[in-house]
């Protein structure tokens, strides 16, 4: 370990460690034993680059930064734009960046993660250890992500989203200011909004979800479906596919929606509808605004439901059936 002045700047640089005579550094850059900082990098003040790490060709970096050891900054193709990692950042160990990446101010990235090429982290946001984001994806300011998730390529998480540990967001998604809970997982071109998904929630390829909004844990929604704003699905719950479900709807614990979907049918369910637990509602299926479902009941494929009805407990709605308008249908 020595203090060498480079370009005039005073550093201290460990055994065995590798800088190009086109690099730049800093004041009081530390660059730790085994370390490589390659051509034409700009590191800035302050920053400690820990052993055994690599710096790629053209990287820049801004002052007061941690890169711990055996992280890999990786500087990409020759025609790429060059990686830029913003002030007060901390790199984790054995963290991997692919080349063409922007980090911002004050993100902490955790031991083990991988960016991929063209991935952009804005500032003031938290990467947990082992998590994945894929190429082109954008983690904007202010985010939340826990550790060993998989941010897949060119997804976009939107500003003060918060995402738990375990989770999966597939490619082109966009998760608007969500809370995405531990285990969830979202498939490929889906839509999130500022609403709340808990623990083990599905969602298959093109899901929506509005604003204010909460999935209770392990209910599973399949692809295409859609829900809108203010509304809540209770745990364990099931949308099949092309389930459209309106704004301050309830929907309840174990209730089943779509089952037997076929051929394009889709089941629309209106606003302000209150459907109870372990409902089991058929294909093709319309329901309108104000309607109450309550607890145990079936509805069967291709009924309609009109504005205001009410299905008692139990009640059983035969396929095909058009209940009017305020009508009231009680068990047998």
């Amino acid at each position: 370990m020595g203090m060498n002045e480079h370009e005039n700047k005073l550093v201290c640089v460990g055994q065995d460690a590798s800088i190009d005579k086109t690099a730049t550094l800093g004041n009081f850059v530390f660059v730790g034993s085994l370390t490589e900082i390659d051509a034409d990098c700009d590191i800035g003040p302050r920053v400690i680059v820990l052993h055994h790490a690599r710096v790629g060709e053209g990287i820049k970096i801004g002052s007061d930064v941690i890169v711990q050891p055996k992280a890999n900054l990786v500087s990409g193709f020759p025609e790429m734009e060059k990686t830029k990692i913003g002030r007060y950042v901390i790199i984790g160990q054995e963290v991997e960046l692919y080349g063409s990446n922007f980090i911002g101010d004050k993100v902490i990235i955790d031991v083990r993660c991988i960016i991929q090429t063209g991935a952009r982290i804005e500032g003031f946001n938290l990467i947990g250890c082992c998590t994945f984001i894929g190429r082109d994806a954008i983690v904007e300011r202010g985010c939340i992500i826990g550790s060993y998730c998989n941010i897949y390529d060119g997804s976009k998480i939107r500003s003060e989203s918060q995402i738990g540990d375990v989770v999966v967001v597939g490619e082109f998604c966009k998760i608007k200011g969500a809370k995405l809970r531990n285990g969830v997982t979202i498939g490929k071109n889906c839509k999130i909004g500022q609403s709340t998904l808990e623990q083990s929630v599905s969602c298959e390829d093109r899901v929506v979800v509005g604003n204010h909004s909460t999935i209770m844990l392990k209910t599973k929604i399949y692809a295409d479906c859609e829900i809108g704003n203010d509304t809540t699905v209770g745990k364990d719950a099931t949308l099949y596919t092309r389930t459209i479900v309106g704004d301050h709807t309830f929907i309840g614990d174990g209730t089943k929606i779509g089952e037997g979907t076929y051929d394009n049918k889709t089941v629309i369910i209106g606003d302000h509808v209150t459907i109870g637990d372990r409902v089991n509602i058929k294909y093709d299926v319309t329901i309108h605004d104000g309607v109450t479902i309550k607890d145990g009941a079936e509805i069967g494929a291709d009924a309609e439901i009109g504005i205001g009805a009410t299905i008692e407990k139990g009640a059983v709605v035969e396929a095909k059936a058009k209940i009017p308008a305020g009508a009231t249908i009680s068990a047998n």
